[in-house]
C-alpha cells in the first residue's frame, strides 16, 4: 500500500520541510481566544508525496477543528494571494440520513458539492449522479453505486480531488481552517484532516 509523507510550503509556495500526521499545529497553528472571537481564515499550503504511482482520492476526514477544507494548488509557485476565491472547495458536511443510494445534507451545505463529484462516505468512494431538493429544506444527493445499509447519520460526507501521484513527486494543496466570528471555545489544537483512499 501507497505511504504518504507530508510537507509545509515556504513563503514563496515551494515545497519546505516535512511534517508528520498526527502532529499538532504541524500545518495549521493553534486556533487563540481572539480568533474565536473576531473569526479569521487560516490558509495553508501542503504538499503530499507517494513512494509509488498511484491514483487515489484526497478527502477530509470530517470537518475537522471548526470548517476545514482542501482546493488543489497550481503549482510550486502559487501562494496564498494568488487563490481566487471561487476555486472549488472541497469539504465534509453532516449527514442527515441515508439510504443505500442517497444521502441527505443541508440546502447551504450543498453549495460545495456538484454533480460527477467523487464522494467519500463509510469508507465507500462513490460518485454524484444527481442533487435534488428534498421535502423539508435539505438536498438529497444521489450516487450511482449503492454502499451497503448503513446508518450515516451524524457522520460526515465529503468531496474528493481525485489525484494521480507519481512515485517521489510531490503535489501541492491548499488547507482552509474558517473559524466564524463567536466561535466556541473548545480545544483547539488541530492535525491534518485529510484522508487518503486509494
Amino acid at each position: 500500500m501507497a505511504t504518504p509523507t507530508f510537507y509545509n510550503a515556504l513563503d514563496d509556495g515551494s515545497i519546505g520541510t516535512q511534517i508528520q500526521d498526527n502532529q499538532e499545529n504541524a500545518l495549521l497553528p493553534e486556533v487563540t481566544s481572539q480568533m474565536r472571537i473576531d473569526g479569521t481564515t487560516i490558509l495553508k499550503k501542503l504538499y503530499i508525496k507517494m513512494d509509488e504511482d498511484i491514483s487515489t482520492f484526497i478527502s477530509l476526514e470530517n470537518k475537522g477543528m471548526f470548517d476545514a477544507r482542501i482546493m488543489t494548488s497550481t503549482g510550486t509557485s502559487e501562494t496564498a494571494s494568488d487563490v481566487p476565491s471561487d476555486r472549488k472547495r472541497y469539504t465534509a458536511r453532516p449527514i442527515i440520513s441515508n439510504t443505500t443510494s442517497t444521502v441527505t445534507i443541508s440546502a447551504d451545505d450543498a453549495q460545495f458539492f456538484a454533480v460527477n463529484d467523487y464522494i467519500s462516505l463509510g469508507g465507500y468512494i462513490v460518485q454524484i449522479t444527481a442533487i435534488d431538493d428534498d421535502d423539508n429544506g435539505n438536498k438529497k444527493i444521489t450516487f450511482g453505486d449503492n454502499i451497503p445499509s448503513i446508518n450515516l447519520t451524524g457522520t460526515y460526507v465529503s468531496n474528493c480531488i481525485k489525484q494521480d501521484f507519481t512515485a517521489g513527486n510531490a503535489v501541492p494543496f491548499w488547507i482552509e481552517n474558517v473559524i466564524e466570528p463567536g466561535a466556541v471555545a473548545i480545544d483547539s489544537r488541530d492535525t491534518i484532516p485529510l484522508l487518503i483512499q486509494s
